[in-house]
């Protein structure tokens, strides 16, 4: 009518609009790539130039996106949630969800980051939005605390029963993953297995109050208790900054801060902030960080309990990790770096819901970690090379029994490192000439 009114058609056309059958065009439903990403970004930029110059002023966005690792990184994570999906106790009803974050290790960029299974569903980005226990995955801060407070890879931890009286009066019995123990301990041995006993002992001994403030160095921004538990990883952290804090370890100790965006321009092409890397600072030094991906790099060996992504995922690179699983397997979790790449993986129900017996982070988020990152090195064409090591870190050929200086009839030899001043001296004295060697009571192998 106002059509007519204005002169636009005449009144006979309108007339004859009016009996036509109204055709309806849907929408696609489709979203753009990497939308997680884009909306990462979208609220970054909104929060630092507000609304009318978003959306009005004709910004250009140069970003540390990489569409290859993303799409990687979506595939990878769609097909696992798919597998748990149809063996979830609701296949149905419930969805499982999953969030999966990489970072270029030396400037903190993000190559890729999926947020949930699918956007048009939620838009709640799980990468950095949800708050969740990372189990074991927040041992290494603590080992970190450990060792750059005087604990060595070779010192020994009581992996055995404990009982801790709580403050309302009731009594706290711990168990680790498979309610066994293996008595005496070293340092290196209770992080490759994830010994939950051992490492509330050495928590105990350094005190949680102390690996606090290395938490915060390392970029943990969220709340985080001052308790016993804090050895199960029991604080609630986002996948983004737990992600990181590993970076800190291959980086010599130098934490960057995760960024996405690297130049934004303004309509007429004049640069509004630029940068190469996000804020960095020194959060652990160069021979603590080394002992940690030392330490880490044994999680990945045969008995750790990342062994998966080489047995069976083919993954041979130079590497270090650390899987996570909270309590009636509610969050999986599995966070590793090479020397070029960090990636982290959470897999869980927004519920808080189990996801079954034994979806432990090693057989529920490792798959997805280990298959991105050997296809993200391969596709990118990445050399396969070693951690650099700071020049000042001591290492030692040890006897597997004694953990003493080996000597050439020691049956089994282990090699170590340490920072300086803190190695052994003394050469092993119980294998000798003529002497039967009885076998190592821990059955130690060569890291």
């Amino acid at each position: 009518k106002k059509m007519v009114d204005f002169g636009v058609i005449s009144r006979e056309l309108a007339e004859e609009a009016k009996d036509r059958p109204l055709k309806v065009r849907m929408a696609s439903g489709k979203v753009g790539e990497a939308p997680y990403f884009v909306e990462y970004v979208r609220q970054y930029l909104m929060e630092k130039y507000g609304s009318d110059k978003v959306y009005k002023g004709g910004l250009r966005v140069y970003t540390t996106l990489n569409l290859t690792l993303q799409h990687l990184g979506e595939r990878f994570l769609s097909e696992q949630l798919a597998k748990l999906q149809a063996e979830s106790p609701y296949p149905d009803s419930i969805p499982v969800q999953g969030a999966l974050v990489a970072l270029e290790t030396r400037t903190g960029h993000i190559l890729a980051m999926v947020g949930g299974r699918d956007f048009k569903e939620s838009q709640f980005n799980r990468a950095v939005q949800a708050l969740r226990q990372p189990g074991s995955a927040f041992k290494p801060i603590i080992y970190a605390a450990a060792v750059d407070n005087g604990w060595r890879t070779i010192d020994t931890l009581l992996d055995v029963p404990i009982t801790l009286p709580m403050p309302d009066g009731t009594v706290w019995r711990p168990e680790n993953y498979d309610r066994t123990f293996l008595g005496p301990i070293t340092l290196r041995e209770a992080i490759k297995k994830s010994r939950n006993l051992a490492t509330i002992r050495l928590l105990m001994d350094i005190q949680p109050q102390t690996v606090i403030p290395y938490a915060r160095q390392m970029g943990i921004t969220t709340p985080l208790r001052s308790v016993y538990s804090m050895a199960l990883g029991t604080n609630e952290v986002t996948l983004l900054e737990l992600t990181a804090a590993y970076c800190t370890f291959p980086n010599g100790g130098i934490w960057v801060e995760p960024t996405s965006v690297l130049r934004v321009e303004d309509r007429e092409g004049r640069v509004l902030e630029e940068r190469e890397h996000g804020e960095e600072r020194e959060a652990l030094g160069p021979e603590t960080a080394a002992i940690l991906v030392s330490l880490l790099e044994s999680v990945m060996e045969p008995g750790g309990t990342g062994y998966g992504a080489r047995r069976w995922y083919g993954f041979r690179r130079p590497a270090g990790g650390k899987t996570g699983t909270t309590g009636n397997f509610a969050d999986a979790w599995f966070i590793g770096f090479t020397p070029q790449i960090a990636c982290g993986v959470w897999v869980g129900y927004d519920q808080k819901l189990s996801l079954g017996p034994r979806k432990a982070g090693a057989a529920v988020a490792l798959p997805v970690w280990a298959r991105f990152m050997k296809a993200a090195h391969d596709t990118l064409g990445l050399p396969a090379v070693d951690f650099r090591m700071p020049p000042t870190l001591v290492r030692l050929d040890l006897c597997a029994e004694t953990m003493k200086i080996a000597n050439p009839y020691c049956p089994k030899v282990v090699r170590e490192v340490f920072k300086p001043g803190t190695e052994p001296t003394d050469t092993c004295d119980l294998h000798r000439p003529g002497r039967r060697p009885t076998p190592s009571r821990r059955g130690r192998i060569e890291f």
